[in-house]
């Protein structure tokens, strides 16, 4: 369907905009940046597409799919955990957890070939724990696996039915053998976060009458920061009004694990593919760290080191463009609807917007996707163009 997409773009270069029908149901699909920004930085067109009910059984009615008003309620109390300001104390999770992953990867050096996905996604969700939910649960340890491989199989039932519209009823697809198996995940999931809440719950209950007590045995010292975890926040708000419900935590919860974790993995992985594909990018890649930490490859990353990272951050940035982890978003729009850049119609539809599109000027094929271009016009204070010229 994507391929679909992108040829006909080329037809309707000029236009724009134009309206696709999948299985009876019309998207409008954008993939110009001046068209697509008037639906992507509106504030009320914020409702997504029926689509994205398939996925409430597994994360619930959570910030990701939450409708309008329950949306703009869930994402003020969520704020705050999520402030730039509190990225600086996560600087010594991520440099633990990337250790463990590069130890990992150092002993399979003289192997023929290494499947990183799984060990990539046990550092993410090592990492989403203890940054967001004030936990560690060791999954580059061996520990957890059970809930990354139910992630995994849940994704897979979901995109199996996302394509097999007469499986969207829920009374016919619990029958079939992948909806079967997706309950079984399902399940497994959320038992896993429960656990989460109920441990910091009780760690939280402990604390607040013996301020003095250590660690707990799965506490990550996160809890010394000043800043609250994104689970803590939701615990708190839950004691002081018990109408938030810790089934409303746990989705949010699920929401932030599951996303989290899988969709920044996947990433992750895009962009070491890039650079396998792309040995001279690696190259400048390389050349760049080894200037920012010269001899001493085992000290700690800091924040000016980042922000000197320059290179780096245009590779991360154009691969995740030219990935489809995340390319195309879909929300529900209620007509009318001529404000949605030119397109007038009095009826619901769903748009399209892709990240592969809309990154393009006059030219966009189904080939561009395949391209990665580090190239973001990204400069150095004294004005030189920092990217590697093709």
């Amino acid at each position: 369907i994507l391929q679909a997409v992108f040829g006909y773009i080329r037809v309707v270069i000029k236009e724009k905009i134009f309206c696709l029908y999948i299985f009876f149901k019309p998207f409008v699909v954008f993939y110009k940046a001046e068209t697509a920004e008037v639906v992507l930085s509106s504030t009320k067109l914020i409702d997504k597409s029926k689509e994205y009910e398939l996925l409430s059984q597994c994360i619930g009615k959570g910030l990701f799919i939450s409708p309008g008003a329950k949306w703009r309620n869930r994402r003020k109390l969520l704020t705050p955990a999520f402030h730039f300001s509190i990225l600086k104390e996560f600087l010594p999770i991520f440099q633990e957890q990337s250790s463990v992953l590069v130890s990992k990867l150092q002993a399979l050096t003289g192997e023929p070939w290494v499947d990183i996905a799984t060990l990539m996604s046990a550092c993410a969700l090592d990492i989403i724990c203890e940054t967001a939910m004030g936990v560690s649960v060791n999954a580059q340890d061996g520990k957890n696996i059970e809930y990354m491989k139910a992630v995994h199989e849940i994704t897979d039932s979901f995109m199996y039915r996302a394509i097999r519209p007469w499986l969207y009823p829920d009374f016919i697809f619990k029958w079939t053998a992948y909806g079967k198996r997706f309950t079984a995940n399902i399940r497994r999931a959320h038992e896993f976060s429960r656990k989460v809440i109920k441990n910091k719950k009780l760690e939280m209950e402990v604390r607040s009458k013996y301020p003095d007590v250590g660690l707990f045995p799965n506490e990550s010292p996160i809890h010394s920061r000043k800043q609250k975890a994104f689970l803590e926040l939701l615990l708190e708000y839950h004691l002081k009004d018990p109408s938030f419900t810790e089934e409303d935590i746990r989705e949010e919860v699920d929401t932030f694990m599951f996303a989290g974790h899988d969709t920044t993995a996947m990433s992750l992985n895009w962009t070491l593919y890039c650079l396998g594909q792309n040995p001279e990018i690696q190259l400048k890649v390389q050349e760049e760290l080894d200037q920012i930490f010269e001899d001493d490859n085992s000290r700690d990353v800091t924040r000016e080191d980042i922000t000197r990272m320059i290179y780096l951050e245009c590779v991360i940035k154009n691969s995740s463009v030219s990935s489809s982890e995340a390319s195309v978003g879909r929300e529900s729009v209620i007509g009318p609807t001529a404000v949605a850049a030119g397109f007038t119609d009095d009826s619901p539809f769903a748009f399209s917007s892709t990240a592969f599109a809309v990154e393009g000027e006059e030219e966009v094929s189904a080939s561009h996707v395949s391209i990665f271009d580090a190239m973001s016009g990204v400069q150095y204070e004294d004005g030189r163009q920092y990217g590697p010229q093709h």
